[in-house]
């Protein structure tokens, strides 16, 4: 048998179409399957992320709070003294925005997060192969700069069985991602 860790895992083909698209919220249920079976063929084609985006973003549409701040800027701009043909022209502006801006956060979650699915579902067959011993653990990346979050910051480093949970913030995770934009990664090792 041979283990992939890449796109072209099965087990992060399998991870997706059961889970992709399970964290976006504000869809109904026809957009978030077929937002499933776009995460799907972008992780078999390897379809960069921001790639996806651009297919995604046709698919869904402002969250209520973007929406709200939508119409609150268009209100402003009433306001201001500008006329209804620029005011539209600029909330359009921001939709547009802020649509993209959706699409990426959805594309770059779901992707790593069944990517990262897929490749525990891998070393989980190796470790029953014998590939892998059985006191295999698999630790938490972070990537430590301005952007590393409150969430995932205390995790970095922390190692757990490879079948174990991590506890998050968010509740127990099996690993990454832990929020939408989670740009955390597990390592999976054995001990010393």
């Amino acid at each position: 048998m041979i283990f992939r860790f890449d796109g072209e895992n099965i087990a992060a083909q399998r991870a997706a179409e059961r889970q992709a698209a399970a964290m976006v919220t504000e869809i109904s249920g026809k957009t978030r399957a077929a937002l499933r079976a776009l995460i799907v063929r972008a992780i078999r084609e390897g379809i960069p992320p921001y790639d996806a985006a651009r297919m995604i973003v046709s698919m869904i549409g402002l969250t209520e709070q973007q929406a709200g701040a939508a119409m609150s800027y268009r209100e402003r701009l009433i306001n201001e003294g500008l006329s209804l043909e620029s005011v539209d022209a600029e909330v359009r502006k921001l939709t547009k925005k802020e649509l993209r801006k959706r699409a990426v956060t959805i594309a770059r979650t779901e992707i790593m997060g069944a990517l990262n699915r897929g490749a525990l579902e891998a070393y989980g067959q190796a470790q029953q192969k014998g590939l892998l011993s059985g006191d295999a653990v698999k630790e938490w990346i972070t990537t430590p700069d301005e952007r590393l979050c409150p969430v995932c910051a205390p995790l970095d480093g922390v190692q757990v069985p490879l079948k174990a949970m991590f506890a998050t913030a968010n509740g127990p995770l099996p690993g990454p991602v832990a929020h939408p934009r989670c740009r955390c990664a597990l390592a999976v090792t054995e001990p010393l």
